[in-house]
């Protein structure tokens, strides 16, 4: 990777294994032909896409150097995009700018946020926080009756950049949930 390079055009791509139970004879390649681009407005949802899909990046230079995370059919992943050189900055290294985005593979939308710390853009890391509910009749964690727990429909998953949180709509309802079980 050359993360100040200006002169590519790169994509993030998200291919389909239709064979990960059946090893065929012959793998068949892939082309960007092959796939349908992911662009937030045309619906490519993915029990119809049979290869996959490739999102454009937004900016001139930007490149994927990161692991991306997919949870709930959302794909996360963040990206960095030098500072344009015919532009006249400051005097220092070139901190570019980074941005995660949120790609749900269900009904093709597509989410940008800026990440406001400087230079390349850590993993994504997706986070349940924990957050007492405001209902005194909600239930209680027997092991500790005066924490609430949280109902999962509230619980909004937070993806941390570096030390940035972002706010996102997954909630915790088919991913996470509590079971308590008592050894006898």
């Amino acid at each position: 990777a050359h993360p100040l390079n200006n002169d590519v055009t790169d994509y993030h791509f998200l291919i389909m294994d239709r064979n990960a139970k059946n090893i065929p004879e012959k793998y068949e390649a892939i082309t960007m032909d092959d796939l349908v681009e992911f662009d937030g407005t045309n619906n490519a949802d993915a029990r119809n896409v049979s290869r996959g899909w490739y999102v454009p990046l937004q900016d001139k230079g930007e490149k994927v150097l990161s692991r991306s995370i997919t949870l709930q059919g959302n794909v996360f992943f963040t990206t960095f995009s030098p500072i344009d050189p015919s532009l006249d900055v400051f005097c220092g290294g070139d901190t570019g700018q980074g941005r995660l985005y949120s790609l749900n593979i269900y009904n093709s939308s597509i989410e940008t946020t800026n990440v406001e710390t400087p230079g390349i853009p850590s993993d994504p890391v997706v986070l349940f926080p924990p957050e007492p509910a405001q209902d005194s009749t909600a239930p209680v964690d027997p092991n500790n009756p005066d924490k609430p727990i949280r109902e999962c429909e509230s619980s909004s998953a937070v993806v941390l950049v570096g030390p940035t949180a972002i706010e996102s709509s997954i909630n915790s309802c088919d991913v996470l949930k509590q079971e308590y079980w008592k050894e006898e």
